[in-house]
C-alpha cells in the first residue's frame, strides 16, 4: 500500500506514510458518512512527488463508490 485517501473532509493520507493530497478546484459536500470529494470534471487531488513511486511496475487499484440518488 502507497498511501490510502479516504476523502473524509481532507486529503491526508492515513497510511502512515504521509503522502498528504492538496484538493484542487475542490468542492467538498455531505457524504453518506462525513464529507465527500464531489469529482466535476475539472477537479483532482495533487500528492507531491516522493521516491516511494518510484516503482519498476506499478499497478494501481483504485475503489470509487458513488451513491446517487
Amino acid at each position: 500500500l502507497i498511501g490510502y485517501w479516504p476523502l473524509n473532509g481532507d486529503g491526508t493520507d492515513v497510511s502512515g506514510k504521509g503522502l498528504d493530497a492538496e484538493p484542487l478546484n475542490a468542492e467538498w459536500v455531505a457524504g453518506l458518512n462525513g464529507m465527500a470529494f464531489f469529482f466535476n470534471g475539472d477537479d483532482a487531488l495533487k500528492v507531491e512527488d516522493n521516491d516511494i513511486f518510484d516503482i519498476d511496475n506499478p499497478l494501481m487499484i483504485v475503489r470509487h463508490q458513488a451513491f446517487l440518488e
